[in-house]
């Protein structure tokens, strides 16, 4: 059996954010430390609420065009059901009138019709 590749490392990236705070804290005093840590926090924390948002809309737009894909799927539906009763109409008359093409006797060539 083949192992496929990981595409996904989480302990690798947890370590590069890791890295990437403590460059940039070095040499700072402990009140900027905290300060830089929690103007990160509030940016991430804003970006997570504009990311709920979006989910939320999202989710309303997938709301609706599956409500609209349900509609026309029913008009669909309904108008093959009514295309289905019409042809079964017009069979049932095109018989009628074969059964009555019988019945009426043809007019023969030299009698004037009637």
């Amino acid at each position: 059996m083949r192992r496929t590749e990981k595409k996904f490392d989480a302990v690798a990236m947890m370590r590069s954010i890791r890295d990437r705070i403590s460059a940039e804290i070095e040499g700072m005093t402990l009140e900027e430390e905290l300060q830089t840590l929690k103007g990160e926090a509030a940016t991430r924390y804003h970006a997570f609420a504009e990311l709920q948002t979006d989910y939320v809309r999202l989710r309303e737009v997938h709301a609706r065009v599956e409500a609209e894909l349900e509609s026309t799927t029913l008009e669909r539906d309904g108008a093959r059901a009514l295309l289905a009763e019409e042809r079964a109409k017009t069979f049932e008359l095109v018989q009628e009138l074969e059964s009555v093409k019988r019945l009426v006797p043809r007019p023969q060539p030299d009698q004037p019709p009637a």
